[in-house]
């Protein structure tokens, strides 16, 4: 297995036939993806270090913690005090966003609350984002989605989004706010705390 790096370029260490392969053999998804994405790893490099991934089929923030530790990344809360519901919104400069589609889900009626976390679960997303200094734009955000691969913020958040939240009933359509935002530290980096 290759070792975690930080890429300089919008490329990954796979090929959409890599991801099509890995989601029919072990069923690899966006939690995957995103974390070899944004890593510079292919999909089974990242594969053992997801803890119950095989068992359960999607990655929950302890099992991607449990992941990024595993590999010696650590990472450290992006919060700068907004949320997408007003309008601004801080997404790590390099780092893992857990995604939450807007529905019903999110809006439980009394007693139902229990149940509505659940779909809560079932209707999140990972993606990776990297502002990539060595790109022509520096500045720049780009994403990278299992579904589209590296495409930038923009083209996502308006095209990308609409489409995936098309595939679920109910969902409002191109809706979407982050629960985790995690800015990624490599070892040796300043706050790095991987070894402690």
């Amino acid at each position: 297995m290759s070792k975690p790096f930080r890429i300089k370029y919008p490329v990954t260490a796979f090929t959409p036939e890599d991801t099509s392969r890995a989601s029919e053999a072990w069923g690899c998804n966006c939690g995957p993806g995103a974390l070899a994405a944004i890593l510079g790893l292919t999909l089974d490099d990242v594969r053992p270090h997801i803890p119950n991934f095989e068992q359960r089929h999607y990655t929950n923030p302890s099992m991607m913690e449990s992941a990024l530790r595993s590999l010696g990344v650590g990472f450290r809360n992006v919060d700068d005090g907004h949320d997408r519901t007003d309008g601004i919104l801080t997404l790590p400069a390099y780092g893992l966003v857990r995604v939450q589609w807007d529905g019903p889900w999110m809006r439980p009626k009394p007693g139902r609350e229990r149940w509505a976390l659940m779909d809560q679960y079932r209707h999140t997303h990972w993606i990776a984002t990297a502002r990539l200094p060595d790109m022509p734009q520096p500045t720049m955000t780009w994403v990278f989605d299992i579904n589209f691969g590296w495409t930038d913020l923009d083209w996502w958040a308006d095209v990308g989004v609409k489409e995936i939240t098309s595939w679920y009933p109910k969902a409002t359509a191109g809706v979407w706010l982050p629960t985790h935002r995690w800015e990624l530290i490599f070892p040796g980096e300043k706050g790095d705390t991987t070894n402690g």
